[in-house]
């Protein structure tokens, strides 16, 4: 009986030892997979640093009056494009047709037949 009992225990011994062995590695595994995870949240952090750089120069207002000079064809703003209130069309009824009105320059200027929503009472 003490035979089979120092036997059983051998086994038991043995099977918790290699458990241990395998949990040991397992651990070590999880470990380099923590180290590694780590190294991409701080190369992201980096990414993140240099995008926020890159963001603030780009909104610097010297650096967007450069590129507004550089890629848009634009020009200061002249008293004949704009029109007194009183020469503005009325609304039209509902249902009728939208109402279409050539200011100055040529350009069309619809009316909406009603008041958008974010208007409305």
């Amino acid at each position: 009986m003490t035979r089979l009992l120092s036997a059983f225990l051998a086994v038991i011994t043995g099977i918790a030892a290699l458990s241990v062995y395998q949990i040991a590695y397992d651990v070590m595994d999880m470990e380099e997979d923590v180290l590694k995870i780590t190294a991409q949240i701080s190369e992201e952090h980096d990414t993140i640093r240099i995008y926020k750089a890159e963001w603030s120069h780009l909104n610097d207002p010297r650096t967007l009056e450069q590129h507004t000079a550089q890629f848009l064809n634009l020009a200061p703003v002249v008293a004949s494009q704009f029109m007194p209130v009183a020469e503005l069309p009325l609304r039209p009824e509902p249902g009728d047709l939208p109402l279409t009105v050539f200011l100055d320059d040529g350009i069309p200027f619809s009316i909406p037949r009603q008041k958008p929503a974010f208007y409305q009472n």
